[in-house]
């Protein structure tokens, strides 16, 4: 399963070789999507 599932089965882009401004919308995702499955998880 894909971390992006949690939101709403977007996409999450890998920033490698990117802006910083692309690091941070991805890092922001990521942590989004986490918080989202250890919330499912309880």
């Amino acid at each position: 399963m894909l971390r992006g599932k949690w939101l709403s089965n977007s996409e999450i882009s890998d920033p490698y070789r990117r802006s910083n401004e692309v690091f941070e919308l991805v890092n922001h995702k990521l942590n989004n999507s986490t918080k989202l499955w250890a919330d499912k998880l309880k």
